[in-house]
């Protein structure tokens, strides 16, 4: 059922809070946008696809089996150590991933036809400076076989159905998702606060190159201050990035997934009949 029944952060919120890679805005809405694709041919073999884009400019990819995934950062956004550890903690996320799917055929398998795809796009837009509309647009939205499923409504941190007829593995999916308090608010904080904030320090960031300030800016190594009307920008953007620094961290939510579903080692293997997914 993959990411429909996960309610865990998708593998690719990679928003470090000290440096951003030095992609130009894209006309329109500027955006962070998330994109998980995984094909199950069976419950045990499952080949991912995904990427992530700035701005409309790609700044991560993954593909592979889900014994071998491939993940590559396509932008500097994080520098080399930064991004080993933010690596080994999204293949950790895809293997539990996957063992979730598993426990999730065991339970509802009258249910499910393989194979399978899920589709998962999410992100956050921010209306262009000129627009009446100051309000960003936040959204999780999860397809399966290609038909909408389910999707996230931030304004009250709940995962609901798409349009469709009622059925036993939308009804369980739900149950399973709308389980986990802490989960479903974290996901909120992350899409209109965190994803936002990310947008946001993008945008500074490329005023701050307008005006001269420089490129490649990052709080480890501050630009040369030369002018007052320098200073007030680099003081503007010390705040964003402050804001930044006090959210919870990506990673430390992909490390606590297996907590959270409440998945122990024992249930992921040699159970194959009677398992049942805990809710907190």
């Amino acid at each position: 059922m993959l990411t429909t029944l996960l309610p865990l952060l998708p593998p690719l919120l990679l928003l470090p809070s000290w440096a951003l890679g030095s992609q130009e805005a894209s006309e329109g809405p500027l955006n962070f946008h998330m994109l998980q694709i995984a094909h199950f041919r069976d419950p045990y073999h499952v080949r991912y696809y995904g990427n992530a884009s700035l701005g409309g400019h790609l700044t991560h990819r993954l593909e592979g089996p889900g014994t071998n995934v491939t993940i590559l950062q396509l932008q500097p956004v994080q520098d080399q150590e930064s991004w080993a550890h933010t690596e080994t903690g999204l293949h950790l996320y895809l293997q539990q991933f996957q063992s979730f799917v598993r426990l999730v055929y065991m339970e509802q398998r009258n249910s499910v036809t393989f194979p399978l795809t899920i589709r998962c796009f999410l992100g956050c837009e921010l209306p262009p400076e000129d627009s009446e509309s100051s309000k960003a647009r936040v959204f999780f939205e999860v397809a399966l076989n290609g038909s909408s499923f389910v999707s996230f409504q931030s304004e009250d941190a709940q995962w609901v159905p798409e349009p469709q007829a009622p059925s036993t593995l939308v009804a369980y999916t739900l149950k399973q998702l709308n389980s986990y308090n802490r989960t479903r608010y974290e996901m909120r904080e992350f899409l209109q606060d965190t994803c936002v904030q990310y947008v946001q320090t993008h945008i500074a960031v490329k005023n701050l190159k307008d005006k001269g300030v420089g490129a490649g800016v990052s709080m480890a190594h501050p630009p040369k201050i030369e002018s007052p009307e320098k200073l007030k920008a680099w003081k503007e953007i010390k705040q964003i990035f402050h804001y930044q620094n006090k959210q919870h961290s990506v990673l430390s939510g992909v490390s606590d997934l297996g907590r959270d579903t409440g998945i122990k080692e024992g249930e992921r293997s040699n159970q194959r009949n009677g398992v049942k997914i805990k809710s907190k």
